[in-house]
């Protein structure tokens, strides 16, 4: 439906067309228009979080190495809107993780970064010392969630994987970020499953620590449209 109006099947897939060569038009324009002012090796790179960042660290470092020259200008926003700018034209490249979102048909996308999840706790809870920690000694132990814009449209996954091992009763604590979320596990007021790769933001006090049976990964992808024209990203996946 658009403003009120209920479209067929076939008006619906026809709409959906006009959208995606409006996108195509809007960013060959920008294109164009970045041509013309004789920038085209600046590399406009969109992130959601600062675990997104983190993923495409190495891979920013050998560029910045490989090509000192070259300007890259940041932006962070949700999943979604980082898709949608894009689309428009408004950035070349961008990392995020694949959680509720679909790929769109002008998208392509390479897997950055896998890697397991694990609990985050604080180094002095009694659990922290174990090797791994068994689903049904966290029943009841408040979990914490990220509350940013970026993960909103993730709660639902979230809430599936906690309900997966049995934590669907457990008291939910919200908090604005990453940071903020490790103060309240180190405070010991909560508990939180994330990528271990978080170990390396650097925080003192934290332990991530495998749970039983529990595989699910954690998949960060670097996301550009199909159809390349910008130097700067073809070098920079040229170093993938």
């Amino acid at each position: 439906a658009n403003r009120g109006v209920t479209l067929t099947p076939a008006g619906e897939v026809f709409y959906r067309q006009c959208g995606q060569l409006m996108r195509e038009y809007q960013s060959a324009v920008a294109e164009g228009l970045r041509m013309a002012q004789g920038s085209p090796n600046t590399l406009r790179l969109g992130y959601a979080s600062e675990y997104e960042l983190l993923a495409a660290f190495d891979l920013l470092r050998l560029y910045r190495q490989r090509y000192p020259d070259r300007m890259i200008e940041l932006e962070d926003g949700t999943n979604q809107t980082i898709v949608d700018m894009m689309g428009e034209g408004k950035l070349d490249v961008a990392v995020i993780s694949w959680v509720g979102n679909e790929v769109p048909d002008w998208m392509s996308y390479r897997i950055l970064r896998e890697e397991p999840c694990a609990l985050m706790i604080s180094s002095r809870h009694p659990l922290a010392a174990q090797p791994e920690i068994d689903r049904k000694d966290l029943v009841g132990i408040p979990l914490v969630m990220n509350n940013q814009p970026n993960h909103r449209s993730s709660v639902d996954n979230i809430n599936s994987m906690y309900q997966h091992l049995g934590l669907g009763n457990n008291k939910r604590l919200y908090s604005d970020g990453f940071y903020s979320m490790a103060m309240i596990v180190l405070l010991e007021m909560a508990v939180s499953v994330m990528p271990e790769g978080l170990r390396n933001l650097g925080m003192d006090g934290l332990s991530f620590v495998p749970i039983k049976n529990f595989n699910i990964p954690a998949r960060t992808s670097i996301i550009y449209p199909k159809k390349l024209t910008v130097p700067a990203v073809q070098d920079l996946l040229s170093l993938l």
